[in-house]
């Protein structure tokens, strides 16, 4: 091969040009900073997932549980099945005949619940 005259020759050496884009240290920060981030969403779903979980089906309700003026569909025994023909079995037997009476019973102990405060 022929090299041109004008160029000058180029000794080969071993050494590696330890030039980058981004040095050592910052690679360093960045690791230990994704580390804390993984840390802190560990740390959080520890958190979420040892939290007790509260039964709200009870909050809002204002009854007396040895009174005996609940509606008579509510006092239905119901099945815990999700079967389909076990939840269509569940509406059929709710009696709705008095629901506008129980509906305006409500209408007035809301009304006089808000105006008591």
């Amino acid at each position: 091969m022929k090299v041109p005259e004008g160029m000058a020759e180029v000794e080969a050496t071993d050494e590696v040009p330890t030039k980058s884009i981004i040095s050592t240290g910052a690679i360093a920060l960045l690791t230990i900073a994704l580390l804390a981030i993984f840390a802190g969403l560990g740390y959080w779903y520890y958190l979420v997932m040892n939290t007790p979980i509260t039964d709200t089906s009870t909050i809002g309700t204002e009854f007396d549980m040895d009174d005996n003026s609940m509606p008579a569909s509510t006092e239905a025994e119901m099945s815990n099945s999700d079967e389909i023909e076990a939840i269509e079995a569940d509406i059929e037997s709710t009696e709705m005949d008095n629901l506008d009476q129980e509906l305006s019973a409500i209408d007035a102990e809301m009304e006089a619940a808000m105006g008591a405060q």
